[in-house]
């Protein structure tokens, strides 16, 4: 999935070059360039990707598009002899290859198993390990037979990883059991708790500072910008106005803990006195 694209991108920069000059007859400066074509589609993937998944954009529809594109811009690398379309399949081969894909293929199986996030992680990288390790092998082992075979043999790496990032989408949308899905739930309960425990943790030094500069508990204006935020950053329209009472309660309770905490200075000043 993810992995394969990392592999990909490495073979590619180890042999683009040297397969331009010697199988499609191009120039070396042009057989560089398809490198550095390479190297600007990468960045503007990382960009790209990086925007589209703030976007809300799901990672299965991401992995399956810039699957498939790798694939074909590989194939109209090596196949093609037009240098203009050869450039640009650089550079599109970049975009999709090496754009953080291995990033979002791990955000993925993390979102999909989020109580085993560990494991899958040492798995995920387990198995890129021994890419790493076998692929060169083969490669080098083609690469004495053929330039030209080394190089397309990456075009059976791009097929396998359309098809397994088809067969893991697949598998991430088998309908699970309540089992599962309250183990997902108790998972995501437990970083809400954690991140409420510091949201009135910093409530609490705000309230310290409020009381110092005399200012009401009771914030209007801040509340409205706290729940326009929640409208801009919610991913689902649907979930939107649900998000925002969570937001107001969670508001309402803080006021009520930062008027406790008001009360019991007050309280220890009296006592003092």
């Amino acid at each position: 999935m993810g992995i394969l694209r990392w592999h990909l991108s490495i073979f590619y920069t180890q042999w683009v070059s040297l397969f331009a000059t010697t199988t499609l007859h191009f120039s070396s400066v042009l057989a560089h360039w398809l490198l550095s074509l390479y190297s600007i589609g990468s960045i503007t993937g990382v960009i790209v990707i990086f925007w589209l998944l703030r976007r809300g954009v799901a990672e299965t529809k991401l992995l399956l598009a810039m699957n498939g594109g790798s694939l074909l811009a590989l194939a109209v690398i090596c196949y093609s002899p037009a240098a203009g379309l050869s450039m640009l399949a650089a550079f599109g081969f970049g975009f999709t290859a090496a754009g953080g894909v291995m990033q979002v293929g791990l955000n993925l199986f993390i979102k999909g198993y989020p109580h085993i996030k560990g494991r899958i992680t040492g798995i995920y990288f387990t198995f890129g390990s021994i890419a790493s390790f076998t692929i060169p092998l083969v490669t080098g082992w083609l690469s004495k037979q053929n330039i030209a075979t080394a190089m397309r043999f990456d075009l059976v790496i791009a097929v396998s990883g359309l098809a397994f990032v088809g067969l893991a989408v697949w598998a991430l949308h088998v309908p699970t059991t309540l089992s599962q899905e309250r183990q997902r739930i108790n998972h995501i309960d437990q970083q809400i708790v954690r991140l409420l425990n510091q949201r009135f943790e910093t409530v609490t030094a705000i309230g310290e500072l409020k009381q110092q500069q005399q200012l009401p508990v009771l914030d209007q204006q801040r509340e409205q910008r706290v729940l326009q935020q929640v409208a801009v950053k919610s991913t689902q329209t649907a979930h939107t106005p649900y998000l925002q009472a969570i937001y107001q309660a969670i508001m309402h309770n803080s006021r009520a803990y930062q008027t406790d905490l008001h009360t019991n200075l007050h309280k220890e000043d009296i006592d003092h006195d």
